[in-house]
């Protein structure tokens, strides 16, 4: 089993959590959720924008343990904090006036 922490940009971090509920205002999944390997064997990844967003939360997980090892504010992120032989799974969530949208579809990826 590989073990993997948070980075310091995630330590601490909760999901922002929105008030009242209801109405047409739904904040949508990303999409377009794409992952490669780097030369350097890193996992690069990129989602099509959400609309309004601040911020995305980038969800890991290894053999079912989930962590968020960033937040960002870009559409692309390269996690450096890969084992070799690992296979990964991301979800990419949307913030939007401090409210945390659903994941997006997952893509999976295996390091060499």
């Amino acid at each position: 089993m590989v073990k993997v922490k948070t980075n310091n940009m995630a330590k601490g971090k909760k999901p922002p959590h929105g008030g009242g509920g209801g109405g047409s205002n739904t904040i949508p999944a990303p999409t377009g959720l794409i992952a490669s390997l780097t030369p350097e064997n890193r996992v690069y990844i990129q989602w099509n924008p959400v609309v309004g967003a601040s911020s995305y939360w980038i969800r890991r997980s290894v053999d079912g343990v989930e962590y968020v090892p960033a937040i960002i504010q870009s559409t692309s992120y390269t996690d450096g904090s890969v084992s070799s032989g690992t296979t990964y799974v991301y979800k990419i969530a949307a913030v939007v006036n401090s409210v945390l949208g659903p994941d997006s579809s997952p893509v999976t990826i295996a390091t060499n």
